[in-house]
């Protein structure tokens, strides 16, 4: 799931940063506007919109693996 593997990766960039002295931003874009690339909702917009659709699982799961 790119959400879960983004945020991995961001927290050993941040580490490694942290390590050698180095500045480190990320960006996370807040709007995205067009069609999507692919036949369905993208995984990272289900799991964002999980606490409005009501599938908290999806939600539950970022936060376990984060």
């Amino acid at each position: 799931m790119y959400f879960v593997s983004k945020t991995l990766a961001e927290k050993e960039a941040w580490k490694f940063a942290k390590e050698h002295g180095m500045d480190f931003i990320t960006i996370i874009p807040p709007l995205v506007v067009g069609p999507f690339l692919m036949p369905t909702m993208p995984p990272s917009l289900i799991t964002a919109l999980s606490l409005i659709t009501g599938l908290y699982i999806l939600f539950l799961l970022f936060r376990i693996l984060t």
